[in-house]
């Protein structure tokens, strides 16, 4: 079997374990001063001038990890050993963009050649990051025993089911030390040799003065610069800086009084390159140290922070956020006292205020990255608890403690006055509230000055006139931003809306000394141009189709206002039938042309519509129902008249009755032969055989009827037909009526 086939990567899909999301207390961070006090703040801890508030927080299987980690196309990975198996091991999981976490993707595994070589044995295999090649695919960076004693271990590259060893040295202990966003990657053994990788400059040794031994410890997220140190004999400072070349940058000068001996983590901030080295300090004590590069000619000077050096081994991780630098102190021998702490300045916060102590007896830290937006920090470690250690990710938001200074970006200006307009403007990161300021320059006044939670304000000004509005960002600590800059804006007098009623013009007063009112017709000819210093003009004007401005003082015009003058509304004459296709009847002239609507009571669908040529119009087969009919006259210059009020078809619906002492009258039916009646108690329904049962008028004695003892019965009445075709053999029965005998 080759060398590839003995590399078998595993891939196991998993769940998170317990999931606990705690968008609860907030912590900030203040304005980096030495010596500042860290502030406790009813939105959280200021330290440095940036805000954290923690966002969510997972647990994951726990296995150690101290490679590295990366947020890449909305899924982090963090990378390291499983401390029981001794496998390389990733995991992977979803971040939203708010910064909570989705499900869990997957757990990687990879064990070592030697244990694929030799099943069960005892072996080490680490995960020391990954990067995405041209064309978007992952390529993780393994390192990997490939002997028994563990004295030989080799890199590789694993794209898929792809495995390439980049670095075999027999007897020798590579170790990959890290890997850049570009794919470029630092290696070191334990022969004290300092390689540089990438796929398309391959293995490059690190390179410098004759005799040097040099080794990598660390390198920049772009992969320009690696840290790292040389040794030669007699030579105090160690450190270097090497190129992704391979080529030690121009030779460093160490700040008098320390003695570096490594590079390690190295982050670009807005001030500058800053790194942590190991360090003997001016007293020769071994110290992990906070370090800045500083130009000087065509190298660096680097200028060691004694009041951020710390005992050996306790600082654990450094990162850029927001052009500053935060990192991880944590000792091992000290319990719980693992801190987030800023590059500048002496403050610092405990991780167990930040994340919360969640039943840990001790929280360490090992690693943390930026998501995608630069805003949320995962922050990852594990703690001991009563049933062992667990590992956990938590989400951090980040955001600058006195916001940006707000972009002028303004949505949605007024520009009329008396009109609402939703005032918009860009959000700004930080920002827990807006001041929003609006001034007239007019009378140089202030019009408005009021705080919102959102980027968006209704205003309605009620003058015309010129405007300045600014806006101030406030951060969740109380502190704010600067103004913006102002915009300026005019606000026109809103155009005043035109009505025409019964022969007469009307607009809104909006407080001109004068206004010209003028009117076209269809053809475009002017009859009407008036000008008055009143809010109405009578002016009546024959039916047509017509359009009117207004314009106050010397003003634009308003918008026009377009509106028909009737001819008057034609009668239709109402009609209850019996009738399935009954004839509508109109006033009008006999030969006119008129348009007939008809629908349901109280519906606006058409039911029937026809244009005819005569004033009536025979209806097509209708369902018994209760209709309104309209019909207007055309024209032959394009005018009509109005629909009018219409009226109403009752076809085969319920008589109206009414009862005045003892008559009973009803409405009558077209085509109705007689009349039924149905006589009741009052509490029941059952018919009482009376007489007479059929009546041909509309109306009734009802002491006249027969067949009824003293008491109190219900009446009803319905329309019947001859039977003919054509016609509905009965109405509706009309509502009951109530009488005594």
């Amino acid at each position: 079997m080759g060398l590839l086939g003995r590399l078998k990567l595993q891939l196991r899909s998993s769940q998170f374990h317990k999931r606990r999301r705690l968008n609860g207390n907030r912590f900030a961070v203040a304005p980096a001063f030495e010596g500042l006090e860290v502030r406790s703040l009813l939105s959280g801890t200021a330290l440095g001038g940036l805000v954290f508030n923690k966002v969510d927080q997972v647990q994951i299987n726990h296995w150690q990890v101290n490679e590295g980690a990366r947020v890449v196309n909305g899924t982090a990975h963090f990378f390291g050993t499983d401390v029981t198996t001794g496998h390389a091991k990733a995991v992977e999981f979803s971040v939203n963009p708010d910064g909570t976490f989705g499900d869990t993707l997957d757990y990687l595994d990879w064990a070592s050649v030697y244990e694929e070589q030799n099943p069960g044995a005892d072996s080490y295999s680490g995960a020391g990051g990954f990067y995405l090649d041209a064309d978007g695919n992952r390529v993780y960076v393994l390192e990997g025993a490939s002997s028994a004693d563990k004295t030989s271990y080799e890199a590789y590259l694993a794209k898929g089911n792809q495995l390439t060893l980049i670095s075999s040295r027999p007897g020798s202990q590579t170790k990959v030390l890290g890997v850049a966003n570009n794919g470029v990657i630092a290696l070191g053994d334990s022969l004290q040799i300092g390689l540089v990788y990438s796929e398309s400059g391959g293995l490059i040794n690190l390179t410098g003065i004759t005799g040097e031994v040099r080794n990598a410890k660390g390198i920049a997220l772009n992969g320009n610069l690696i840290g790292g140190y040389f040794y030669q004999d007699n030579a105090e400072d160690n450190s270097q800086l090497f190129g992704s070349d391979g080529e030690k940058v121009t030779t460093i000068n160490i700040e008098d009084g320390w003695s570096l001996q490594t590079i390690e983590r190295i982050e670009s901030t807005s001030t500058g390159l800053v790194g942590t080295s190991i360090a003997f300090d001016p007293n020769g004590e071994l110290v992990d140290v906070i370090v800045n590069f500083v130009s000087e000619g065509d190298g660096y000077r680097v200028v060691p922070q004694p009041t951020q050096a710390f005992t050996r081994g306790s600082l654990r991780d450094i990162l850029a956020v927001q052009g500053k630098a935060l990192f991880i102190v944590d000792d091992p021998a000290v319990p719980n006292d693992a801190t987030l702490r800023i590059v500048g300045s002496t403050s610092s916060v405990t991780i167990a205020d930040l994340i919360g102590q969640s039943g840990y007896t001790d929280l360490e830290v090992n690693e943390m990255t930026l998501d995608e937006s630069g805003r949320y920090i995962l922050m990852q470690g594990y703690g001991h608890t009563a049933s062992g250690t667990q590992s956990w990710v938590a989400s951090l938001s980040v955001d600058p403690e006195v916001p940006a200074k707000p972009v002028p970006n303004f949505q949605n200006i007024p520009f009329k006055n008396g009109v609402e307009s939703l005032v918009s403007w860009d959000a700004v990161d930080g920002a827990a509230s807006y001041v929003v300021q609006i001034n007239n320059l007019t009378t140089r006044t202030v019009e408005r000055k009021v705080t919102v939670s959102v980027p968006e304000l209704p205003v309605t000004l009620a003058d015309a006139g010129s405007y300045a509005i600014w806006v101030q960002a406030v951060g969740a600590t109380g502190k704010a931003s600067p103004w913006s800059d102002a915009t300026r804006f005019t606000v026109v007098p809103r155009p005043p809306a035109i009505s025409y009623d019964t022969d007469t013009f009307r607009w809104t007063d909006i407080g001109a000394s004068q206004y010209d009112l003028w009117v076209n017709n269809q053809s475009g000819q002017r009859v009407v141009n008036q000008q008055t210093s009143a809010t109405s003009f009578t002016a009546s004007l024959p039916p047509g189709t017509y359009t009117a401005w207004v314009k106050p003082d010397a003003q634009a015009w308003s918008t026009p206002y377009r509106f028909v003058v009737y001819h008057n509304a034609i009668a239709v004459d109402p009609l209850t039938t019996l009738d399935e296709t009954p004839v509508i009847t109109w006033a009008g002239a006999a030969n006119g042309n008129y348009d007939v609507f008809v629908s349901l009571k109280g519906q606006s669908a058409e039911v029937f519509r026809q244009t005819v040529t005569v004033n009536s119009v025979e209806l097509p087969a209708m369902a018994r129902g209760v209709y309104t009919v309209w019909a207007r006259q055309l024209f032959a210059d394009g005018s009509f008249s109005s629909w009018g009020t219409g009226a109403t078809l009752d076809i085969a619906d319920r008589p109206v009755l009414s009862l005045t002492g003892s008559t009973l009258s009803w409405t009558s039916h077209v085509a109705a032969a007689n009349y039924e009646l149905w006589v009741s108690t009052d509490t029941t329904t059952g018919r009482i055989a009376v007489d007479p049962t059929f009546v041909s008028g509309t109306s009734l004695d009802l002491s006249s009827l027969t067949g009824l003892s003293s008491g109190n019965f219900r009446v009803w009445v319905r329309a019947v037909s001859d039977g003919s075709a054509g016609l509905f053999e009965t109405s509706r029965w009309g509502l009951s009526k109530s009488f005594s005998v």
